[in-house]
């Protein structure tokens, strides 16, 4: 029972609730000031004050980020990093206490691996018991949700994580995760305030303009002569690189580098475009085979460029690794052989190269052995789609699927792939293509949803494994496609389980009891109708593909639908692998 002597606990005494400038208050407009546009939410009894907040900005006309519903926190998350990859502007979540918290799942991991700024603002059981401040818990659902260390579940995948003390420090604090979410290497921060911390009187006059951007950094003169002079010796020189692309100048400006200098490109686990997929010396996405010929390897922003068990340089080889963190400081066990690492900005790092190397050339004997190299490569890697579309199991090839999505694909729409093959996927501008970066499936759904919310004029495309489409709450998904206008394609690979166990097993056992039973414990029995889950969801368009010589129509309107305002789910029985 709250206390009848206590003074008035609306903030300011004497003054009506509803005029006080409150810690929500605060959060929002450090929201605003640090270009949040969206803010993806799954809100709880925890968030009264952010209620409060919104809904008066509303009616009063005043500035606002644009707040989406999401009915899972995966998705919510997922939705942030897909707008924060397309527009490299750093978003929003509001999830709530311990449970909001753990539903965020392994999109916490992908957004760590994956390096993308989101700032998740989390809630927590109120502080106080009896009224002695606004906010007080009034539900039996704040105790049980009471726990010793509610940043805990998150701590091993943020770079930052805090819980106020005080609603007078929220916007500081916003500006503060925004800070270390936006330095390199970038990704999730985690800030949590209770009620009270939320309902509590703040200052308007704190501004988020004093929290500086962190520079990129670039090669010492001794590094960009060393790397140069490598460069221009080698008779074998590879580059290998996974997210270059996140900064579009620096894919231009390895083209260039390539092209002056004779250097083949290889894109293992593929987070963004970095070199286009059509380049002559561009030679896919497998490094190993290729790290055993080189004799100087140049490493651009990539977590793991050859597998150690599958390959190591030749003999003699010089391996040169530039990275905004080039020792996976994340990573507890990691080890290559390297002769010298960097810790740099890669764009800035090229530029300084390419300054450097201005007038020099490479000796033309060399540089055609070179480009032979990357012909022959090139010639070996790059095979046709499959003549038979037809797998031995009857089933459509995946690779024929992904051709006969790449041959209706503009130049300028946006691709965004989780599990599916992407061997004749030929995109050619940056920008166009993404990929979560880490381990947890269930990203893509979401991932396509923001990145429409961030470029209304695109087409995206979807490209989905079928154990990934359930992983991504597809039910929330649509509907949240459809409640906020945000349509894009989706072609499932339905191949009928999780292959990825299979392949693992199979390498690790290839003549195990597993392998002479092909018992592997994968397979979806009567798979689920997954376009029918999205149609049912948020109306989509709902197709199902048996037969190869009618997937090109049918992918051809599911394109005519998203372009008209409507989702649409091309659902494709294929081979499995």
């Amino acid at each position: 029972m709250a206390n009848p002597d206590a003074e008035d606990r609306s903030g300011v005494v004497g003054v009506p609730r509803e005029t006080v400038y409150t810690g929500a208050d605060a959060l929002t407009d450090a929201l605003l000031h640090l270009g949040v546009e969206y803010v993806f939410v799954n809100l709880g009894t925890d968030h009264p004050a952010l209620v409060e907040s919104w809904a008066r900005r509303a009616r009063e006309g005043e500035p606002l980020p644009r707040i989406i519903t999401s009915p899972h926190e995966t998705v919510a998350l997922a939705a942030a990093m897909g707008y924060a990859d397309v527009s490299g502007r750093m978003q929003a979540v509001v999830v709530h206490v311990d449970v909001g918290t753990q539903n965020l799942g392994g999109m916490v991991h992908n957004a760590a691996r994956g390096r993308v700024p989101v700032l998740i603002i989390a809630g927590a059981s109120s502080v106080t018991l009896h009224g002695e401040m606004a906010g007080s818990r009034s539900d039996f659902i704040q105790f049980v949700q009471d726990v010793y260390d509610q940043r805990g579940i998150v701590r091993e995948y943020v770079k930052w994580s805090y819980e106020a003390k005080t609603g007078r420090v929220l916007g500081m604090l916003a500006g503060r995760a925004a800070q270390m979410a936006n330095a390199d290497p970038k990704g999730p921060v985690y800030l949590v305030a209770a009620r009270e911390m939320l309902e509590e009187p703040a200052d308007r006059a704190w501004s988020t303009a004093s929290w500086a951007r962190v520079e990129p950094a670039g090669l010492a003169p001794e590094a960009v002569r060393r790397i140069g002079d490598a460069l221009l010796r080698a008779r074998r020189p590879l580059v290998v690189t996974s997210y270059l692309g996140r900064q579009p100048a620096a894919v231009e400006a390895l083209v260039r580098l390539s092209e002056r200098l004779g250097l083949g490109v290889v894109q293992p686990q593929r987070r963004f475009l970095n070199f286009p997929d059509h380049h002559p010396h561009h030679l896919g996405y497998e490094a190993a085979a290729l790290v055993r010929q080189a004799d100087l390897v140049l490493v651009l922003d990539c977590d793991l460029p050859w597998v150690p068990m599958d390959a190591q340089p030749a003999p003699g080889a010089s391996v040169f690794y530039l990275d905004v963190d080039p020792i996976k400081e994340a990573f507890p066990l990691w080890h290559l052989p390297i002769d010298a690492a960097y810790r740099v900005d890669t764009g800035v790092a090229l530029e300084q190269l390419e300054a450097y190397l201005a007038g020099r050339t490479v000796d033309g004997e060399r540089l055609e052995e070179r480009r032979r190299w990357i012909a022959a490569e090139y010639d070996r890697i790059h095979v046709p789609p499959p003549a038979d579309p037809i797998g031995p199991e009857g089933a459509i090839r995946p690779d024929f699927v992904t051709a006969e999505v790449n041959a209706l694909l503009d130049p300028d729409d946006i691709v965004v792939n989780e599990m599916a093959p992407i061997q004749h996927l030929q995109r050619t501008r940056p920008g166009t293509y993404f990929s979560s970066g880490g381990s947890s499936l269930g990203w893509g759904g979401g991932a396509a949803l923001g990145a429409k919310l961030a470029a209304p004029d695109r087409t995206v495309v979807h490209l989905s494994g079928d154990g990934a489409f359930i992983f991504g709450i597809p039910t929330a998904v649509y509907w949240m496609a459809k409640r906020y206008q945000a349509p894009f394609l989706t072609v499932v690979y339905d191949n009928g389980g999780w292959n990825a166990v299979r392949r693992s097993t199979l390498r690790q056992h290839p003549t195990g009891v597993a392998a002479a039973t092909r018992e592997f414990f994968h397979r979806f029995a009567d798979p689920p109708q997954y376009h029918e889950i999205a149609r049912a969801a948020g109306g989509a368009l709902a197709i199902r593909v048996e037969r190869p010589e009618a997937l090109r129509d049918a992918l051809k309107r599911g394109l005519e639908a998203v372009r008209s305002g409507t989702s649409a789910v091309v659902n494709v029985r294929v081979e499995a692998p």
